[in-house]
């Protein structure tokens, strides 16, 4: 291995995602014939066949999947040695961009994200999916670049935890609700009212809801719904007099549903939005670019 090429890497990479020596070689601005060499010297390099060819493209071996496991560390390493504090060349960038975002936040969030993505790297491959139990697993493993959830979260100290702007909360009626001819409300006054709550994974077990905050207060609320849409959430709004708090730089706000202005006396809630990514790649420049990125959203939303 003294003399090999770790370009070679960039070229496995690619493979391994795309499975086709065709259009891997569309993506590394290649001829195919270049990335089957490229292949045929990885193989010889590795002892491996690394793929095997099926009716439908390439399957990767065993050997293949392990030496998978291990590219981004290798690759992003490689690329720093290189080039040092560089910048991430967001309007050139041709690779994948892995979001994970929690179905709380998914509905709110995340077409504003890949929009705001999308414009500044218009030649960029972008998953974003939603949050599952498997998150941290991906995390590390750099299926995922980020992910975006309430926080902050009980995850190995492997990841990092980066709170994103200061988020406030907002109640949410239907138009002509009664609790909008009141000039004032408190929480006794909120409690006559069904709730209508986004259900988030172990919610309970790591933030205080608004339903504990009842609860807190000596009162005890009605649960009309949990859900992981804000847009299902509306719609039992529309044909209720429920009440729905969402964060206040997150939800554009339907037509026909409107916001409460701040109540008495009510308790904080914590809303706070985190961003998750592993320390290993915290200087890495995309992610530090996606990072940047959000932060910039929430501000702006706020």
């Amino acid at each position: 291995m003294k003399n090999f090429d770790y370009n070679l890497l960039k070229v496995l990479r690619v493979l391994v995602d795309t499975q086709n020596t065709k259009q891997a070689a569309e993506r590394l601005h290649l001829s195919q014939s270049a990335v089957s060499h490229a292949l045929a010297r990885l193989r010889e390099a590795f002892d491996d066949p690394l793929f095997v060819r099926e009716r439908y493209g390439l399957s990767p071996t065993e050997r293949c999947l392990e030496i998978t496991q291990a590219l981004p560390d290798v690759v992003e390493q490689i690329d720093a040695l290189f080039n040092p504090g560089s910048e991430f060349a967001a309007a050139s960038y041709q690779g994948k961009i892995a979001i994970s975002l929690s179905n709380a936040l998914s509905g709110a969030l995340g077409a504003r994200l890949y929009a705001r993505l999308r414009h500044k790297a218009p030649n960029a491959r972008f998953e974003i999916m939603d949050w599952t139990w498997q998150v941290e697993t991906a995390l590390l493993s750099r299926q995922i670049h980020l992910a975006l959830d309430y926080g902050p979260e009980s995850y190995s100290k492997q990841i990092k935890q980066q709170r994103m702007p200061q988020n406030h909360y907002i109640l949410c009626v239907r138009k002509g609700h009664p609790i909008t001819k009141l000039k004032h409300y408190d929480v006794t006054t909120l409690a006559r009212y069904p709730l209508v709550l986004i259900r988030t994974p172990d919610w309970r077990t790591r933030h205080e809801t608004a339903e504990e905050t009842f609860i807190k207060a000596g009162l005890v609320p009605e649960v009309l719904l949990k859900s992981d849409s804000p847009e299902v959430n509306f719609a039992a709004l529309r044909s209720s007099d429920a009440i729905f708090p969402t964060a206040i730089s997150l939800q554009s706000l339907p037509d026909d549903i409107v916001a409460l202005p701040p109540g008495e006396h009510l308790p904080e809630q914590n809303m706070d939005i985190y961003a998750y990514y592993p320390y290993q790649t915290q200087d890495n420049a995309l992610v530090k670019w996606l990072i940047s990125e959000v932060r910039a959203l929430f501000e702006e939303e706020s």
